[in-house]
């Protein structure tokens, strides 16, 4: 049989493009085909004893407000919640003591993350030397406008925390392209965003007079889905659009369709199907495999994104457990530190239906770029380092009544230094295939906004 259109990968990035096709390309005929018995890829809810162990991403980054809008066109509006008021509080370890990351100017001046000299560094910035020639490690770029202090306690346990990355490694252009489009226009990151800032306010007026059309606006919070998270809204996609999905089906190989147009998809089980649109939305290491007999080249360069592991530990405790108050988001580890986990997300201190009345469940995390080598460890092993460090650093020394582990051998992708080099050379290669479009977060933007957005423009970018 032949389709219109074809998707081969059910994550977040495989349904949001099938949303977007029913919705904007209606006359369309579409199939999405996953390779697992469900949907969903890294995003999974266990609920074990009233308390919801989440395997991927804790919640949503709203910043496009695709996110809302989507839960609003499938009827899932009523299951949504913002973080309460907990996530705005973040700590970062330092000294072996839990200091609360500066969220503003004021708080930069107070916080005891940061030496005096280290905040006096900061306001330096706007004389700090102009952008350099070519890509720059986000560690490289945050030492040279906010100095290395900042670089080594602020900058790297956030991009820990996003990534799972060493920052030392990793493309600010690819990673945070504002800061470096602000860098090139103004050699200062602070004097172009006050410019950045000045320019908006006019455009805001000239939409007011409705000279432009107004933009969609994100509301940068952070959403889940009641009880169960994040699997909820992979649920609704999944029964809202269940006559067209089909699991169970693992993408082999594609190959240009008969005649040259178009493309064929042959699946492990033997079937093929043809298409004369092709949406991959699956890790840029399997669209390597499957790409191989349609463009070496076009393969070989998606084999060059390499990712992050994780190890994801679940722990539930009596809520009098912890000799601290669990009033935050959680708290990241500088590598500088030292210590054997990345950090710890306290789950139900921002979403509070996440455990039963009376307990708390923490998240804890393993491994990443710059220690892999922990994934080598026995799963017991694992739940020992969290134990100890939980113990060191939080005071909680009774043994957890919950536990439940997850590990991803390929969970984040790291866009590293060359990476947009690495995108020029996927897109110029896909353009020599009318029809093919790569999906996912192996390209731009690791997270679940991102993948909304990414595919919104897949399926805008599709002839009517």
């Amino acid at each position: 049989m032949k389709y219109d259109t074809i998707i081969v990968g059910g994550g977040i990035s495989g349904l949001s493009a099938l949303h977007y096709l029913k919705k904007l390309r209606p006359s369309m005929s579409v199939r999405l085909f996953e390779g697992a018995d469900r949907v969903g890829g890294v995003i999974g809810t266990d609920v074990i004893d009233d308390y919801a162990c989440e395997w991927g991403p804790n919640g949503i980054l709203d910043k496009s407000g695709l996110t809302r809008e989507l839960c609003e066109q499938i009827g899932a509006e009523g299951l949504l919640e913002s973080a309460n008021e907990n996530a705005k509080k973040r700590f970062i370890l330092r000294g072996g003591k839990l200091r609360p990351a500066p969220m503003s100017l004021g708080s930069f001046i107070t916080s005891g993350v940061l030496s005096p000299l280290g905040k006096l560094r900061i306001f330096l910035e706007p004389f700090t030397s102009s952008a350099t020639d070519g890509d720059e490690s986000i560690y490289s770029f945050a030492s040279r406008h906010l100095g290395k202090e900042v670089a080594d306690y602020l900058i790297q346990p956030m991009v820990t925390g996003i990534y799972a990355g060493s920052a030392e490694r990793l493309s600010v252009r690819a990673c945070f392209p504002m800061l470096y489009e602000l860098d090139k226009e103004s050699g200062s990151i602070i004097r172009g965003a006050l410019a950045r800032r000045k320019r908006k306010k006019l455009e805001a007026k000239k939409s007011q007079s409705g000279e432009n059309k107004p933009e969609r606006k994100g509301s940068m919070r952070l959403l889940s889905l009641k009880r169960t998270g994040v699997q909820a809204l992979i649920e609704r996609l999944s029964e809202t659009y269940s006559d067209c999905i089909q699991t169970g089906c693992l993408a082999k190989d594609v190959t240009a369709g008969v005649g040259g147009s178009g493309f064929t998809v042959q699946f492990e089980n033997q079937e093929s199907v043809d298409c004369d649109n092709l949406i991959l939305a699956i890790p840029s290491y399997r669209a390597e495999q499957v790409l191989t007999n349609l463009s070496g080249k076009l393969a070989t360069a998606t084999g060059r994104i390499p990712y992050a592991p994780i190890a994801v530990v679940c722990l539930g405790y009596p809520a009098e457990a912890a000799s601290r108050a669990l009033d935050g988001f959680g708290f990241l580890i500088p590598p500088s530190e030292k210590r054997d986990i990345l950090g710890a997300i306290w789950t139900s201190s921002i979403f509070p239906d996440r455990a039963p009345e009376g307990k708390v469940l923490l998240r804890v995390l393993l491994g990443g770029g710059a220690n892999p080598e922990v994934m080598d460890k026995s799963d017991e092993a694992l739940v020992t380092i969290c134990r100890n460090e939980l113990s060191s650093i939080m005071g909680v020394t009774e043994p957890p009544e919950l536990v439940k582990l997850y590990r991803w051998t390929k969970a984040i992708p790291q866009y590293t230094i060359g990476h947009m080099d690495i995108l020029a050379e996927i897109e110029s290669e896909a353009a020599k295939f009318p029809g093919l479009h790569l999906a996912g977060n192996a390209y731009r933007g690791i997270g679940v906004s991102d993948c909304l957005g990414n595919s919104l423009g897949v399926v805008e970018s599709l002839p009517n």
